[in-house]
């Protein structure tokens, strides 16, 4: 039976804020958000269903600490990155025991293992390798 990489982190994220005290020391407050969903199209116009707004409820507010870091990158999730085919654990908080991204850092590294964790948001992609497991505050 495979275990679930943190279920209570699988979430659909909206990135906050990242604060970058040095690339040993980065911060990212991301929110949980629940969009509401558009009304049947049975029986309405287009223009009805095209001008409904799109309400996003923002829930729970989570930041993310990560220290002892070797890289560090938030990229458009339309950009190209690393091999996307890497096979992490989890949906939108990952944990990378093998990556590209890994492989070219670990050789450059001195005797520490690194972990790549990968944070999907609705608009970003963030990839952090790290020595040492992130703190995170609910």
């Amino acid at each position: 039976m495979k275990i679930e990489f943190c279920p209570e982190l699988q979430l659909d994220w909206i990135l906050g804020k990242v604060s970058i005290e040095s690339l040993s020391c980065i911060k990212i407050k991301l929110y949980e958000v629940i969009s509401s969903e558009k009304p049947s199209i049975i029986n309405r116009h287009i223009s009805d269903i095209n001008s409904y707004p799109g309400i996003v409820e923002i829930k729970n507010k989570t930041n993310f600490n990560f220290h002892n870091n070797v890289y560090f990158n938030i990229r458009d999730d339309s950009a190209p990155g690393y091999s996307e085919e890497d096979n992490g654990e989890g949906k939108t908080f990952q944990r990378l025991l093998k990556s590209e991204l890994l492989s070219l850092h670990e050789n450059r590294a001195t005797g520490s293992n690194l972990i790549h964790y990968r944070i999907i948001c609705q608009n970003e992609i963030i990839d952090i390798i790290s020595s040492e497991t992130p703190e995170v505050i609910k």
